[in-house]
């Protein structure tokens, strides 16, 4: 029998083995979120230097008390879409893509959830550290809030973009399930 992966693999091993880090900039949800990131961060960086800090700390506190909430609950529909796709593939679909050596795609497909999730886990701290910066009256200059918006713009856009992209990967599965659930019949 053939060894698919190790099961104590890390998550940092199979991302580097599966080489998903690549989404982050080489897909049109990485580009688009690069892109609309900088020229967003310019502007809420440009508005929030002009600001009073308490009036930039509101701003933030509010922002994070938004999408911390809803970043948690996108991540357990992450997690349960990630439980239902797999669920779809049958043992006989399983058995034949070992047969064919065809697994380790059906891995990289599930694993894009499993990555979606750590960038979801990345972004809430993100959006916590905001939080907490914005509650202790951290005066914030230009480059500090360009930063910060850049990479919360970014993850945010990425994780929206990315999650709808996963529809492509659920319809991926359907027809992979469907094709190898046949394979034994055609033989």
């Amino acid at each position: 029998m053939v060894i698919i992966m190790d099961i104590n693999q890390s998550f940092f091993s199979m991302l580097r083995n599966s080489k998903k880090y690549r989404d982050l900039y080489k897909t049109i949800e990485g580009r688009i979120s690069i892109l609309s990131s900088v020229v967003l961060s310019c502007f809420i960086a440009r508005y929030l230097v002009a600001k009073p800090v308490e009036d930039i700390n509101d701003f933030l506190m509010n922002i994070s008390l938004i999408f911390i909430p809803c970043l948690i609950a996108l991540l357990g529909i992450t997690f349960t879409g990630l439980a239902f796709v797999s669920g779809t593939v049958s043992l006989k679909a399983t058995k034949n893509l070992l047969k064919k050596n065809k697994i380790q795609s059906l891995i990289s497909i599930f694993f894009t959830f499993y990555f979606l999730g750590w960038i979801i886990a990345i972004t809430i701290f993100l959006y916590i550290v905001v939080f907490i910066a914005a509650i202790s009256d951290f005066v914030i200059n230009f480059w500090t809030a360009f930063i910060i918006s850049l990479l919360i713009i970014y993850f945010t856009l990425f994780i929206i973009l990315y999650s709808v992209g996963l529809f492509d990967t659920c319809i991926k599965i359907f027809f992979v399930n469907y094709k190898y659930n046949e394979d034994d019949n055609d033989n």
